[in-house]
């Protein structure tokens, strides 16, 4: 069968609404808000990505307390997987 154009264009017509509006959030007040527990959620929503959730139980772990590590201003805090990763690099002689 022949195309046949019928002069109408698809799709939605220009300057229409979508049919569903994007909802707005209410302003949420800093100091309303327990960062602890918001990554608490965040690391036993199953619904999460998988990295969210280690970065989460990374972060309430590495603080107990909400105090920050004991270490020197002019170098970042470095866990034990981070000192393995750089002593191998560091072995196999190459650069990064």
């Amino acid at each position: 069968m022949p195309y046949k154009p019928t002069g109408k264009k698809a799709g939605r017509p220009k300057k229409t609404p979508t049919k569903t509006p994007t909802p707005r959030l209410a302003p949420v007040e800093p100091v309303e808000i327990d960062p602890r527990a918001v990554l608490a959620e965040i690391a036993a929503d199953k619904a999460a990505p998988a990295g969210a959730r280690v970065q989460a139980a990374k972060a309430l772990m590495g603080r107990p307390g909400g105090q920050p590590p004991a270490q020197p201003d002019d170098e970042p805090p470095m866990d034990e997987v981070t000192r393995r990763a750089l002593a191998i690099m560091q072995r196999s002689g190459r650069p990064n």
